[in-house]
């Protein structure tokens, strides 16, 4: 079996033999108000999350004045398409982080943020933030992941529209910095991507290439997409998170309410008992049946003592008390050591 190295989070630890670690993507679902990021980590952990996670950017910083943005954003911008816009009034201010990352730590929940330059990295660095995350917008922005990876926290890399040269390239990079503590997060970036384009055996790619946990960063509606992750091996998932899927806002629609996401928090606490331990044998309930369902050799008809036994004197059926249909060649031609009658089974210490 290939090793992963596994990453510790706060109190959790993300790897082989652990349970998939789930992360509640607030991103930028508070629109810009910090109650409402504060009501949202809150029952990010009533669900079960084992974090909630943040963006944390400047519009300065991230985007031009000119750039449009695609995703509905006219109810958070009023009125415009702008993305710079967009990122403004979507900023939460330093204080606001400050009282967020004291609030996550009164609720026992580990708080996350994407960060998206070098001085909010080191801002967000200094409120305890356990790891980093790089948006797979930044997957070639190999400066920033170098700046982050340098300080020796875990750097989770989401890979939206990544090749496999250019997760190799952004892992080398954290390498370079002195850091091996990372997680790979397949994604796709498109809100929602359309069926053909989730590729979730991408999962399997990561996981052959990198001696690291491979998990999936989730833009479908509804979670159905996080739950086959989850059964193809994925350690962590992050699924975007909303109090209402009618808020204004770029992300809402495609964001798992509290009720979601504690059902499938749920589903897979189950999944570790549904997939098993591999080893391909009869299970424990299955071992009562074993003797009824299967079938044994007997007698059709009646045969002599010293009588040789022909296949069509030989029938198969239940319940398995005799010799098994697997070795009826060893039967036939071999001489009865007593006379038996009609669908009396067939044992070896009845054959010569």
């Amino acid at each position: 079996m290939k090793y992963i190295q596994p990453v510790s989070i706060g109190n959790y630890t993300i790897g082989p033999g652990h349970p998939p670690f789930i992360i509640a993507e607030i991103g930028v679902n508070h629109n810009g108000d910090r109650e409402a990021a504060r009501t949202m980590i809150r029952a990010a952990k009533r669900a079960g999350a084992h974090a909630a996670k943040l963006q944390s950017f400047r519009a300065d910083s991230i985007a031009d004045r000119y750039l449009i943005e695609k995703k509905d954003i006219e109810g958070i911008t009023g009125g415009s398409k702008s993305a710079y816009d967009m990122y403004k009034a979507l900023e939460i201010s330093d204080e606001a982080h400050m009282e967020l990352f004291s609030y996550a730590l009164d609720e026992d929940i580990v708080l996350l943020t994407s960060v998206f330059d070098e001085k909010t990295a080191d801002f967000i660095d200094a409120c305890g933030v356990p790891a980093f995350k790089i948006a797979s917008s930044d997957l070639t922005h190999l400066p920033l992941i170098h700046h982050v990876a340098k300080k020796g926290k875990p750097v989770i890399l989401s890979t939206g529209m990544g090749t496999l040269r250019e997760v190799e390239d952004a892992v080398e990079t954290c390498y370079k910095a002195g850091n091996t503590d990372i997680v790979l997060l397949h994604c796709v970036s498109s809100y929602p991507p359309p069926d053909s384009d989730i590729n979730l055996l991408s999962i399997r790619t990561l996981q052959e290439h990198f001696p690291h946990p491979v998990g999936y960063s989730d833009h479908c509606e509804g979670m159905t997409a996080c739950f086959v992750a989850c059964c193809l091996g994925a350690m962590v998932i992050e699924k975007h998170f909303t109090l209402d899927v009618d808020w204004h806002g770029p992300d809402q629609r495609i964001s798992a309410t509290s009720d979601q996401l504690k059902w499938f928090i749920d589903d897979v606490a189950h999944l570790k008992v549904l997939l098993g331990d591999g080893i391909k044998r009869p299970g424990v309930s299955e071992q009562e049946g074993v003797v009824p369902s299967r079938r044994s050799l007997r007698i059709k008809g009646t045969i002599r003592q010293g009588e040789v036994i022909t296949e069509d004197k030989i029938i198969a059926l239940k319940p398995e008390i005799g010799i098994k249909p697997a070795y009826i060649r060893d039967v036939v031609g071999r001489k009865a050591r007593v006379s038996m009658g009609n669908h009396e089974p067939i044992t070896w210490d009845k054959i010569e």
